[in-house]
């Protein structure tokens, strides 16, 4: 090993001074690029590396910034704060109604006991002159252009209408109509049609329906 760094200096001496020059300007070369290599890149990478996460978290924070801008601008607007009421009330008003319609189901009544309706109708005629009385297909209770926009358990109430004529007259009719009031059916009240024929007789077309969750 001496021996060699021996020749290597006699070797050196020898150079003049170029080349000594030259050789310490190659080695320096030779040196700095190993140095760069090894310790300068895998430097300028993590460097790099972390300028850009640096700047992925500018990016985020940014926008997430603009994000909460946006939300307290909405959350501060009179607008936003009366659509929440708003919905706040529908909420409790469709509960409410929900109650409603539970404690509806004692007054639905089924279409398979329209006949002894109508025969119970009969039954109370009294003196009064039944001409006619016929029972109308089930159709739903809320006219169907409304019907998307309500609860489905409202869409599922019917009602059967039931139309009747008679004649009577007036005192007569008054009574017929308290019976039928009297009955255990739960009947709504269309509409009453009341022509005077041949005083005290009168022709009078009553319409009524019930209720049903069945078509």
């Amino acid at each position: 090993m001496n021996e060699q760094l021996r020749y290597a200096l006699d070797w050196l001496r020898q150079r003049n001074q170029r080349e000594r020059i030259l050789l310490f300007l190659m080695v320096l070369a030779i040196v700095y690029f190993f140095w760069s290599l090894f310790i300068i890149r895998p430097i300028q990478a993590k460097q790099n590396d972390l300028t850009q996460t640096m700047q992925d978290l500018q990016t985020r924070t940014k926008d997430l910034q603009q994000q909460i801008t946006s939300i307290n601008n909405i959350i501060s607007n009179k607008n936003f704060v009366d659509t929440i009421a708003k919905q706040n009330r529908l909420v409790t008003q469709t509960e409410s109604l929900k109650k409603q319609l539970s404690n509806m189901q004692p007054v639905f009544t089924a279409p398979s006991l329209l006949p002894k309706l109508v025969s119970e109708v009969i039954s109370q005629a009294g003196n009064v002159n039944i001409v006619d009385l016929k029972t109308l297909p089930g159709k739903p209770w809320l006219p169907t252009e409304h019907l998307s926009s309500v609860l489905p358990q409202i869409q599922n109430i019917y009602q059967h209408t039931i139309q009747l004529e008679f004649q009577s007259d007036f005192f007569s009719t008054l009574a017929f109509l308290k019976r039928l009031e009297k009955l255990h059916w739960h009947l709504f009240w269309d509409s009453l049609d009341y022509t005077v024929m041949n005083y005290p007789q009168a022709d009078i077309k009553v319409e009524f329906h019930i209720l049903s969750d069945q078509p």
